[in-house]
């Protein structure tokens, strides 16, 4: 489905809020807009490329007078898509609204089948809570399971991509789950409790695609879409892991954690961190703490044992585990 070309064009809209710097959807869309060529596109690019904020600067941006109407409401849907407290199906409409005469004029010769499968892609898009996880699953395509025989016959060369939801059902004898960073696996913007939990789920369908290896990656920096270099730290989720049951490999191959499933597991229990109070009741919701990365917050919630919810004055909400997190209370 995401292979057809209106597809495409509308996943270019998304594709550009997640990554306002991605120049192969900005390309898509700017072709759209009636009397501009490529040449027109480049220039604009451009302009983008060397913008802080790609779409403060597409609003600049001055027109010709003949297509200068329609970019008009292009940059205005730009704009309401940017609004905040939208649900990925709103911004669907948002994009329709403004790509249905586009689209019409593009695809006259079969235009009801086409808008058919748009529809199919209204439907998914609202199964999402947020716009990443939808365009991050689009970007992959799900594993081919219909038996096909490979080109080159040598199976075993094969590298799969797959989305954690594409891969339920399906079994391999490496498996490797990449991105499990603070912040991301599970969101930032994932609530405790039942969305908590779904996220946890999720990643234990992904660990039990594997066979015989599996290895759970994450990013100890991250390069945002501002451009700007982010510290990562593993997933709450790793945290919890006991560790006798896993091996911990560095970037260069060094395993500085020699633990395996063979490891004893009758050890005394790690002796917690002076800096980090040893029980949750010594936290309470509207406490002001402080963070070594993250800076100031205030406990917003305590959603389960040794798990602390604090709402970061410049990062936002986070969970805490308290066997890790150096927190000081501040007030």
């Amino acid at each position: 489905l995401t292979e057809s070309a209106h597809i495409k064009d509308m996943l270019a809209f998304f594709r550009v809020l997640i990554n306002p710097w991605d120049n192969l959807s900005w390309n898509r869309i700017l072709l759209q807009l009636e009397k501009v060529g490529p040449k027109t596109v480049q220039r604009i690019l451009a302009t983008l490329r060397d913008a802080d904020d790609p779409l403060a600067a597409l609003a600049k941006y001055r027109p010709a007078p003949g297509w200068k109407a329609q970019f008009d409401r292009l940059t205005d849907t730009l704009r309401r898509l940017c609004l905040p407290d939208q649900a990925p199906a709103d911004q669907f409409d948002l994009v329709m609204t403004y790509y249905e005469p586009v689209f019409e004029k593009m695809y006259h010769d079969d235009y009801p089948r086409r808008r058919k499968e748009l529809d199919q892609v209204r439907v998914l898009i609202s199964g999402y809570g947020d716009l990443q996880a939808f365009v991050d699953d689009t970007a992959l395509d799900p594993p081919d399971v219909s038996g096909a025989p490979v080109v080159d016959g040598d199976d075993e060369q094969r590298l799969i991509l797959s989305t954690i939801h594409s891969a339920k059902g399906l079994e391999w004898d490496t498996v490797f789950v990449i991105g499990l960073a603070e912040g991301r696996f599970p969101h930032q913007n994932t609530q405790p409790g039942e969305q908590y939990e779904e996220e946890r789920r999720l990643l234990y369908v992904a660990a039990t695609r594997a066979k015989r290896e599996l290895s759970l990656t994450y990013p100890k920096e991250l390069f945002t879409p501002d451009r700007q270099h982010l510290r990562c730290a593993m997933s709450p989720f790793l945290r919890e892991i006991s560790a006798g049951l896993y091996n911990r490999v560095e970037r260069a191959g060094a395993v500085t954690q020699p633990l395996t499933s063979d490891y004893p597991m009758d050890l005394p229990p790690p002796k917690p961190r002076t800096t980090v109070p040893t029980a949750p009741g010594e936290y309470a919701e509207g406490m002001r703490v402080s963070h070594a990365f993250f800076g100031l917050g205030r406990v917003a919630s305590l959603p389960g044992p040794r798990r602390v919810e604090v709402l970061f004055d410049r990062h936002g909400s986070k969970i805490l585990h308290l066997d890790y997190a150096r927190l000081e209370i501040v007030g």
